[in-house]
């Protein structure tokens, strides 16, 4: 679902406002246009599902005693939701949100992806 939704937010261009992309004026978007409004609607579906995702993965990390992965799979949705309410106050809040769940998806796909350790004897 993330997939997706970053793919259809890419073909759809957001509306330039707030200062974003560099260089925009720094006046708040009033209205938006048609393909402001898929952009917006497709990221804020894929950032909840990737929310969702995170939260799934708490329990299995949870299921392997791992309390790190598992607590860290529990806050960072809410870091991503934050950095996306803040999104009204500045972009940078925005920016920091959307950063923190790319970062986040990076290193848990990594840690999935490594085999883990086994207990030596």
């Amino acid at each position: 679902m993330f997939g997706a939704s970053f793919l259809l937010a890419g073909v759809f261009r957001a509306d330039p406002g707030a200062g974003f992309p560099a260089g925009a004026p720094e006046d708040r978007v009033t209205s938006l246009s048609a393909h402001g409004t898929v952009h917006l609607l497709s990221g804020a579906v894929g950032y909840l599902a990737l929310c969702a995702a995170f939260l799934v993965l708490a329990r299995h990390f949870a299921d392997q005693r791992r309390r790190g992965w598992t607590l860290a799979c529990r806050l960072v949705p809410v870091g991503i939701l934050a950095g996306f309410a803040g999104s009204s106050a500045n972009v940078l809040a925005f920016t920091a949100g959307a950063g923190l769940g790319l970062l986040w998806l990076t290193a848990v796909t990594v840690r999935l992806a490594t085999p883990a350790p086994t207990a030596q004897r």
